[in-house]
């Protein structure tokens, strides 16, 4: 049976561990950097124990370089999704203001510039 091309836990999907197969480099975001054009809203959090947010910082970085208009937002007490109450708003607010943006729409309700330097 011929193994998936996609990620998954260490000898789950792809029965081999990262150091050895190439199966783990193929389809990584790293071997594509190249072909990224999308606008990009990154949201993490630094205890994200499922996607390090230093893996953020690193896709941050290339969009960067590339000139590909991007935003970081990295929450330093949330996981991989905000779970805290004062993170919420922001996480929404930010998301609203991007999709206005680059979708139209209505506008966000604030500025999550000044949401994060406490001026509301």
């Amino acid at each position: 049976m011929e193994q998936p091309k996609s990620f998954g836990f260490p000898n789950g999907t792809l029965k081999e561990l990262p150091w050895n197969s190439a199966l783990y480099t193929v389809d990584s975001p790293s071997e594509h950097v190249k072909k990224f054009a999308t606008p990009t809203l990154i949201v993490t959090g630094e205890r994200d124990y499922r996607v390090s947010y230093n893996q953020s910082l690193e896709y941050f970085t290339a969009l960067q370089k590339m000139g590909i208009d991007s935003r970081i937002i990295v929450f330093d007490n949330d996981g991989h999704w905000p779970s805290h109450t004062k993170s919420m708003p922001l996480y929404y607010n930010a998301h609203l203001e991007w999709f206005h943006k680059y979708l139209g729409g209505e506008k966000a309700p604030y500025d999550s510039k000044k949401m994060i330097r406490n001026k509301y």
